[in-house]
């Protein structure tokens, strides 16, 4: 898409609005024609096999040689293999930018010769709608930019936001929408999607951005550089927002949702302090969970058989050292031995925790989800609302959160319906929603995954509150910036939540 489809100013949606977030398909077989990513991505797997699959097969070779070969032979399968699987699935992945994140203006500052483009990009980096806002700027390299010009303007998205400040992301990357879509009326919309002043502030600060040239991190545009308009929305993250007389945003009172005072009893606090926690009572059936749990299949399933591969392979060579009957065989017998049993270890508190498709069910907490969106496979996004407070003196908090199903077993594939869902969370010590007394991290797996009987599931949908239902439902817009985030989740602020699920008191 050309400069000459985006020169007229048109008023654009805010920086955080959710409609900013990627909606549109992926085209694959455009991605691997346009995407310079895809190219280099490409290129580097080719080198990979060209200079691995030798070494693997001098690393399969030695295994038959003296002890210190065999030694050699082990590290050199394991960097080979390890090398291929960074390739294939790290960084460097082409579809990784397209997975969500947000619509962010960019330009074209200049073309080199080998055809790599330098692109200014500017994205808002807050995490929250009552943080003020706070655009950065970032000089992306990219391959394969040959067909661009210096000064046209590219709407791009941006991933891979990361950082522990609780308030902001520290750093950012973009791709080019162009290189995932061919569809003119798609890149129409998404050019114009983007604030005019944002295009016009990006063009300002383009002609002094050589101080950028060099630095692999975003530099912070100062709250004085910014329009008003940018500077004071009426808007952010699909909430409306006041601004005080000291310049700080707050959640409107208009915004706040007032749904039915739908009373259910609550439990008694546990004697810890502990939030005392809400379950579904019944008994998984292990066949259906390991066929539907997706997040088994795709996640757990994978590195449990790796590990288990990794220690009978381990104990095979064991058993060789033994039988080789050298008194340095039997030292490098020992220390396989040793990695198996550890290895075995690892495998068997794994599975006692979250290691076997049914434990989820049995020791996650009952919460509310609800079909957001249906792409064109059929998957379906679940938006969940999760209560991730972990003691009473802390001030309640909620946290969005997205899952793709690609099957639902039980539910009608429709925006709307009601997934009840066990969740399970976890916290990093140095974390700063830990640090405040709120998980930070959330696993959510539907109930239609651990069991074929839809009576159970009714019956988890009838124990959840309908305020939390109502809510789910009022907030279903905000599940693509949900899933725009890198663990898919956002902490809700206590201004954002009707009265009903706010304090300090144990829930329900």
């Amino acid at each position: 898409m050309g400069a000459q489809e985006l020169n007229q100013p048109r008023h654009g949606l805010p920086a955080t609005h959710p409609q900013r977030y990627q909606q549109w398909e992926v085209d694959d077989a455009h991605l691997r024609n346009a995407s310079g990513h895809y190219a280099q991505w490409k290129a580097g797997l080719s080198r990979g096999l060209w200079a691995g699959v030798p070494v693997l097969a001098l690393s399969v070779w030695a295994l038959t040689g003296p002890w210190w070969a065999v030694a050699l032979g082990a590290v050199g399968a394991l960097v080979v293999l390890g090398g291929l699987v960074l390739i294939l699935a790290g960084r460097k992945q082409p579809w990784r930018p397209y997975r969500g994140g947000q619509v962010v203006p960019g330009v074209v500052l200049e073309v080199g010769k080998d055809g790599r483009a330098a692109l200014l990009v500017m994205a808002e980096m807050s995490r929250s709608p009552t943080t003020v806002p706070r655009f950065a700027l970032r000089l992306v390299q990219l391959p394969g930019g040959a067909m661009w010009s210096p000064g046209e303007r590219i709407p791009c998205v941006a991933f891979d936001l990361s950082g522990k400040n609780s308030a902001y992301w520290s750093n950012f990357d973009a791709a080019p929408v162009s290189w995932a879509t061919a569809d003119k009326h798609v890149l129409r919309e998404v050019g114009t999607s983007i604030d005019a002043a944002e295009w016009v502030l990006l063009g300002d600060l383009a002609r002094s951005a050589s101080q950028l040239k060099g630095k692999d991190r975003p530099m912070v545009l100062p709250a004085d550089k910014l329009p008003t308009e940018l500077r004071y929305p009426r808007q952010r993250f699909g909430v409306e927002l006041a601004w005080d007389e000291r310049g700080q945003p707050h959640i409107s009172p208009q915004a706040v949702p007032v749904f039915p005072q739908i009373t259910s009893p609550a439990p008694p606090p546990r004697p810890d302090g502990k939030l005392a926690d809400r379950r579904l009572d019944f008994e998984p059936d292990r066949g259906h969970a390991r066929k539907f749990n997706e997040i088994y299949r795709r996640g757990d399933r994978p590195w449990l058989l790796t590990v288990a591969a990794g220690g009978a392979l381990l104990v095979a060579a064991g058993v060789w050292f033994v039988l080789d009957g050298q008194w340095w065989d039997y030292v490098f017998a020992a220390a396989t031995f040793g990695l198996a049993a550890l290895g075995g270890l690892f495998l068997l508190r794994a599975r006692r925790t979250n290691g076997s498709p049914h434990q989820y069910f049995r020791r996650g907490t009952l919460n509310p989800g609800m079909i957001a969106h249906i792409d064109s496979k059929g998957a379906a996004t679940v938006l969940v609302l999760a209560d991730v407070t972990t003691t009473r003196g802390v001030p309640r908090r909620f946290a969005l959160h997205t899952l793709r199903a690609e099957n639902l077993p039980g539910h009608k594939l429709a925006v709307g319906e009601k997934v009840p869902v066990t969740c399970g969370f976890a916290s990093t010590p140095d974390h700063p929603w830990a640090r405040m007394g709120y998980w930070d991290f959330v696993v959510a797996v539907p109930v239609a995954w651990g069991t074929p009987d839809t009576a159970t599931i009714e019956r988890g949908i009838e124990e959840i509150d309908e305020t939390e239902w109502a809510y789910l439902a009022h907030n279903l817009e905000r599940a693509r910036i949900v899933s725009g985030t890198t663990d898919h989740t956002i902490l809700l602020t206590h201004e954002e939540l009707p009265h009903r699920l706010r304090g300090t008191a144990p829930r329900r």
